[in-house]
């Protein structure tokens, strides 16, 4: 994070820390558009609640600060997080 390779984002509610995000800015040479959103958690007491989605929206504008025009999150086809 330090070195502007990724980008933690984090979600809280009156417990503490209920969510995360990583975007890896930091690409091969030949994609300098693509950013990788990486370890999205949402703690149980925290779902359904529009915390993933809070966080994906800042995801999305933290890539966009970033010049990154492509992103990309790898999920389990039929799972929660695919929504």
């Amino acid at each position: 994070m330090t070195r502007g390779e990724r980008v933690l984002l984090v979600a809280e509610d009156e417990q503490g820390i209920c969510g995360t995000v990583q975007l890896v800015l930091s690409q091969p040479e030949n994609q300098p558009h693509r950013a990788d959103l990486a370890k999205m958690l949402v703690h149980r007491r925290a779902r359904r609640m529009g915390v993933g989605a809070a966080l994906m929206r800042a995801a999305e504008q933290a890539a966009r600060d970033a010049a990154k025009t492509l992103l990309v999150l790898d999920t389990v086809t039929g799972s929660d997080a695919e929504r």
